[in-house]
Parts: structure tokens; C-alpha cells; sequence
């Protein structure tokens, strides 16, 4: 950003140090105006090729941080998914052994060698 109002100020201060230059040139009022419109114009095509220029950098550099933001969004929510996946399955298997774990406390052996069977 800083650099954005440096560049300003520099065309800025050229441009009123033209103008004021045309201004104080010793010539017919005619001249002098046209001169300025010339200077004018000329300032205003190169300033709008600069902020033309700078607006096409922006927009590419935002499209590329927008592409990049979204392979990681991606790349975040599969790792999320295969890390909740991973959990799942240690959840349900340590579920499984308390279950069976309480039924032998409980004297239930039956269970335990059934369920130990149908996994």
C-alpha cells in the first residue's frame, strides 16, 4: 500500500509541476489552455494504463490466492475425513471391548465367545 501512494504522490507532484510550468510559459492564453489539455490527457492515458496495469496484477495475483485457498480447503476437509474415519473406527472397536469387557464382569461369557465369533 505503501508504495501505491509513493507512486501517486511522484505523478502527482509531476503533474502540478507541468502544469505550473504551462501556466507561467510566457504564451497566448489559446496555447497555453491547449497545452494543458495535452498534458491532461496525456497524464490521464498514463495514469489509466498504470492503474489498468495494476488492477490486471491484483486480479491475478487474487485469482491465484483464490485457486490456492481452495486446494487447501480440499486438501484440509479430506484429511478431516480420513482423520474422522480412523477415529471412528478406533471408537468402535473400543466400544466393542468394553462392551464385552462388562458382560465377562457380569459373568456372560456366552456373549463374549458370540460376538467374538461375528467379528
Amino acid at each position: 500500500m505503501k508504495s501505491k501512494n509513493v507512486l501517486i504522490s511522484i505523478l502527482a507532484g509531476a503533474a502540478a509541476g507541468a502544469l505550473a510550468g504551462i501556466l507561467f510559459a510566457p504564451e497566448e492564453g489559446a496555447k497555453t489552455r491547449k497545452k494543458i489539455l495535452k498534458k491532461g490527457d496525456n497524464f490521464y492515458g498514463s495514469m489509466k494504463d498504470k492503474f489498468d496495469a495494476l488492477f490486471k496484477t491484483i486480479s491475478r495475483k487474487m485469482g491465484k490466492v483464490k485457486d490456492e485457498a481452495a486446494e487447501t480447503a480440499e486438501k484440509v476437509k479430506e484429511e478431516a475425513a480420513d482423520h474422522f474415519e480412523k477415529v471412528k473406527k478406533e471408537a468402535t472397536a473400543y466400544a466393542s471391548h468394553v462392551k464385552v469387557e462388562t458382560h465377562e464382569k457380569q459373568g456372560n461369557t456366552n456373549y463374549n465367545q458370540g460376538h467374538h465369533n461375528k467379528n
